[in-house]
């Protein structure tokens, strides 16, 4: 026999039913990872300007220390050049950039361990 209307219109809200549940599952998924990418970035950026500030003297120097050889030779290219102000905003890109990624490492790691104990918690 076939489906009644009834029966049609039943089975059409439990499948409407379980269509909203997953997009609100996926939704709710989307916005945690929206507030925790929001969180890495603030948190990265508060790391930026204390504890893992690229121009303190040993960052500096860790970030020299650990320059890609393709950054060197863009460096020594610039200066032997004669273009002193071109290899000092290089430079500075350089280390800002070396610090900018070990500071965002830090900040996800931070959060990740703070939402996995607000986790616990619950």
């Amino acid at each position: 026999m076939y489906p009644t209307p009834r029966e049609n219109h039943m089975d059409s809200t439990r499948i409407a039913d379980g269509v909203t549940a997953d997009l609100r599952r996926h939704m709710g998924a989307l916005e945690q990872q929206d507030r925790f990418a929001e969180a890495v970035e603030a948190r990265t950026n508060t790391l930026l300007q204390t504890s893992h500030h690229p121009f303190k003297p040993e960052h500096l120097a860790e970030a020299l220390m650990e320059m890609s050889p393709a950054n060197v030779a863009t460096l020594a290219m610039l200066l032997q050049a004669g273009n002193e102000a071109g290899a000092g905003i290089a430079l500075k890109v350089f280390v800002t950039e070396y610090w900018e990624d070990i500071a965002q490492f830090v900040a996800d790691q931070q959060i990740e361990h703070e939402c996995s104990w607000s986790t616990l918690e619950d």
